[in-house]
């Protein structure tokens, strides 16, 4: 709680992942373009191709996966290009990048909450647990007190 008894989230943790979510967002996006591959460009542009007699055989024949019927195909691309590539996810991602502000402020926020003592303090201690007299009286075989 702060000092008028609200709860609050620790500014170090908070500002680290608002900090972090931007690029987790764009990394997520990243690999998701990648296992659509090209998928997504041979999407046909409408529910007639389906029932058109010209395209119809077609796009069942060449959008189809093994074990995957093209229409299921053709579900999971669309919904992938509603993630990625519509005006819609542009927007969002847009949103995703900025809605904490400036990607400077927020890290510069970030940095100026971080746990420095902590960090030099577990640092300090993994090199004093342990020392080159103790590493050569075990190699040879003494015990150490």
């Amino acid at each position: 709680p702060n000092q008028n008894g609200v709860y609050v989230p620790n500014p170090r943790f908070l500002y680290s992942a608002m900090a972090m979510q931007p690029e987790i967002n764009n990394s997520v996006l990243e690999i998701a373009r990648e296992l659509a591959g090209g998928g997504l460009i041979q999407l046909p542009s409408s529910y007639k191709d389906f029932v058109n007699e010209e395209t119809a055989k077609d796009i069942k024949r060449y959008v189809q996966s093994p074990g995957v019927p093209a229409e299921q195909r053709v579900q999971l691309y669309k919904l992938a290009w509603d993630i990625i590539g519509s005006e819609f996810a542009g927007r969002h991602q847009q949103y995703e990048r900025f809605y904490g502000g400036p990607p400077f402020v927020v890290k510069g926020q970030a940095f100026r909450n971080y746990g420095f003592e902590e960090a030099d303090h577990l640092v300090q201690e993994c090199l004093d647990s342990y020392s080159l007299q103790e590493t050569i009286e075990t190699e040879q075989g003494k015990t150490i007190v």
